[in-house]
């Protein structure tokens, strides 16, 4: 089973609020990257046509 676009909205915030609480600014880095990845590939989920 395929992740749904919900679990990519849903994982790129928790990623964001995982930045916010970072201790480093690596780990900061690192979770703002994370929720970006998630966030494209929602939006390519969304953009991909239907099979």
């Amino acid at each position: 089973m395929y992740p749904s676009i919900h679990f990519f909205h849903r994982q790129a915030a928790r990623e964001k609020l995982a930045a916010k609480r970072a201790l480093t600014e690596a780990a900061r880095d690192r979770h703002l990257a994370l929720a970006d990845d998630y966030a494209r590939r929602a939006e390519a989920m969304r953009e991909s046509p239907r099979a």
